[in-house]
């Protein structure tokens, strides 16, 4: 079903962390989100800086220090260039993040900041991908990263995309990520907003992207992706929820046009929203391209057009195309952010690999690297 999985070569993978995968339809554009950060902090923050004084369970300004608190502060990866140009360094210090110092008494004890931003690298001759250029917002602390880029390509060297990102300045009705678009040139730096701030606060985020005309946006809309058909006109835009539901759901376009027009939304029926947790989809109108837990996964669709999305039986069983789930350090723990390009005749699928890179102190902590990888879909 696939060939054997390869890491791309070239200048996208470091030891910073490359996140949310997405290659253009053509294949001449590779797209990560990338932080020069240990993963782990990420999502074992407030473990390793917990606190019983604390309501919210964690103390950033009192962490320093304790067992694996270098992946909270430490940063591991390039910030220059020519690997990563214009990385927003304004929350890094001498190689330490300096996260928020806002203090809640009884409540919080500083806020953390891991900055992010996306690179965009343009396919050589040999294959090798290079000559990155960054996509994101004017953040001098890379405080806002949005995250899941899909596009459609309207030039060999331009698209719309969309992509997940929280305005906190606009909630849309909730405090989560919503989905939103804008226009973008390959090969140059494409600017999504400006960013001022008051101190460690923000005073302003002027976005250059806007949200997509949902009539709610309640919940969180993630990891979006795109369905257009031959014209390249959009049919539907389909987002996860890694929040709450830990499922997927599909906004169908029924008049109008992306990104205005009118949408009904419907949540995928329980074929696809099992109880492990489901994200990332990939649709490409006859398959149904998804992470699942550690795992890639697809499921054929046999239904019919905009209408039996919600239907179980529209949905093939399914089907395991990478799988893993190990611990040991050096192996491979999982896969995810599935994205497809056509080149020529063949198909290659990229996502992106996650490798346990290191044990904590604590027992049953590891410290994981991301990077992408890709593989000829027979």
């Amino acid at each position: 079903m696939v060939g054997q999985p390869l890491l791309v070569s070239g200048m996208v993978n470091t030891e910073g962390y490359e996140d949310g995968a997405t290659i253009t339809p053509d294949g001449q554009y590779l797209f990560v989100q990338y932080g020069p950060l240990y993963f782990s902090g990420l999502f074992l923050f407030s473990s390793i800086c917990k606190s019983l004084d604390f309501s919210v369970g964690f103390d950033i300004l009192g962490c320093s220090g304790k067992d694996d608190s270098d992946w909270v502060f430490k940063t591991i990866g390039p910030t220059l260039a020519p690997l990563r140009p214009d990385f927003p360094t304004g929350a890094i210090e001498q190689g330490k993040l300096t996260h928020i110092k806002l203090i809640d008494p009884g409540n919080l004890n500083g806020i953390p900041l891991f900055p992010t931003t996306f690179y965009g690298f343009k396919r050589q001759n040999d294959g090798t991908f290079a000559e990155p250029f960054k996509v994101g917002f004017n953040d001098p602390k890379g405080a806002n990263g949005p995250f899941g880029l899909s596009f459609v390509m309207t030039t060999p060297t331009t698209a719309k995309f969309a992509v997940a990102w929280n305005n906190y300045f606009n909630d849309l009705g909730d405090d989560g990520a919503d989905i939103y678009t804008g226009t973008l040139t390959f090969g140059t730096s494409n600017n999504l907003g400006n960013v001022t701030y008051s101190g460690e606060d923000f005073q302003s985020i002027t976005p250059n992207i806007s949200p997509v005309s949902f009539d709610t946006h309640a919940g969180q809309q993630g990891n979006p992706h795109l369905f257009y058909d031959s014209h390249g006109v959009v049919k539907s835009v389909w987002v996860d929820d890694e929040k709450l539901t830990h499922g997927l759901s599909v906004y169908k376009l029924t008049s109008g046009a992306f990104p205005s027009g009118t949408w009904v939304r419907e949540s995928l029926p329980s074929k696809i929203n099992t109880i492990a947790h489901v994200s990332q989809p990939f649709f490409t109108g006859s398959r149904l391209y998804l992470t699942r837990d550690t795992q890639l996964v697809y499921h054929d669709y046999i239904g019919s057009g905009h209408t039996d999305y919600g239907l179980d039986s529209a949905w093939g069983d399914e089907v395991v195309l990478l799988k893993s789930g190990d611990l040991g350090v050096g192996s491979i723990f999982g896969f995810g952010e599935p994205t497809i390009a056509t080149m020529g005749d063949k198909k290659y699928l990229y996502f992106v690999v996650v490798r346990s890179r290191a044990a904590g102190i604590v027992a049953g902590r590891y410290d994981y690297n991301l990077d992408v990888g890709f593989v000829e879909i027979k």
